[in-house]
């Protein structure tokens, strides 16, 4: 039986619809229904209550009964993978968004190999979309994302939060330590959003309809397009200050500021336990480094 079926399986069992898990996975419908028939007819039962016209699938009696062996048979998988890794410990596979990654965790992913030189580590930067679909269907086993999912399979824990300021070139016009949103002219602005909340802040004081200079979607894009004096872009503290050591940027607070910037650390709530006794290991030296983090989530 390939992976892949299984995967598909699951992601429809989160999901409730072949459209948003054809989406998730980066496919075509077609190919998430032919998916699912091949492991239909391999089994011989009917995984999914379809009915025409509605897109909502639901699992039947022999989905529900199959859906702890299908994750059973993911860590069965996943054991066979990583059978000859000469360690006590299994590979863990870590995503995050890209800013979280350079800027957040940059001081304690390699703190924590450098102190567990048997937990083998892999890092990788995704959107928060392809972080959610990978840890569902094992590809991910924890990532880091800047608001909670309602999946049932996975769960949020909030592990770091910080302020939301305003950055100019060092040679901007913009002087004031504390600057007022209704003083910013959009058309100057390079606009970096990563969730709805800070979009909502944004519409409240700039009107829709008016365009800013540029829009990004990650931290990296934002010095592209800064190129006046008169640019101006919002970015969560931990990126303004690494810009203004690494490049002079001037660093504003708002008067009026933005929510907070939230990142949660995400798992699957059923682990297979050799799996489990990784992740335990990796939580222990993550907290433990994060108890000195200028961000970490208040407790």
């Amino acid at each position: 039986m390939e992976r892949e079926l299984i995967e598909t399986f699951l992601m429809i069992s989160e999901f409730h619809t072949i459209s948003e898990t054809a989406e998730m996975m980066y496919t075509s419908q077609s190919t998430i229904s032919h998916r699912l028939k091949t492991l239909e007819d391999y089994l011989g039962v009917r995984l999914f209550n379809r009915k025409k016209g509605i897109k909502k699938v639901t699992l039947t009696t022999d989905g529900e009964r199959f859906y702890s062996l299908a994750q059973r048979w993911l860590d069965l998988d996943d054991s066979m993978r990583s059978f000859n890794q000469l360690t006590p410990y299994r590979k863990l596979n870590i995503g995050g968004l890209d800013s979280v990654n350079q800027y957040l965790l940059r001081p304690i992913l390699p703190e924590i190999r450098k102190k567990n030189p048997e937990l083998p580590l892999e890092c990788f930067s995704f959107h928060s979309q392809e972080i959610y679909r990978r840890l569902v269907s094992r590809e991910l086993d924890i990532g880091f994302a800047f608001f909670p999912v309602h999946f049932n399979e996975l769960s949020a824990e909030p592990v770091f939060r910080e302020p939301v300021v305003m950055i100019s070139l060092k040679d901007s016009v913009y002087e004031e330590e504390n600057i007022s949103p209704v003083s910013l002219d959009k058309g100057n602005e390079v606009f970096f959003s990563w969730d709805s909340n800070l979009a909502q802040w944004h519409d409240e004081w700039w009107p829709r309809f008016r365009q800013p200079f540029a829009k990004v979607n990650s931290s990296a894009l934002l010095i592209n397009f800064m190129c006046s004096e008169k640019s101006w872009a919002m970015c969560p503290m931990s990126v303004a200050i690494s810009l203004h050591e690494e490049r002079g940027m001037k660093l504003h607070r708002f008067t009026d500021p933005p929510p907070d910037r939230t990142c949660y650390m995400l798992t699957r709530r059923v682990k297979h336990a050799e799996q489990e006794e990784s992740i335990e290991l990796f939580k222990n030296n993550f907290y433990a480094l994060l108890a000195d983090h200028p961000w970490r989530y208040p407790v």
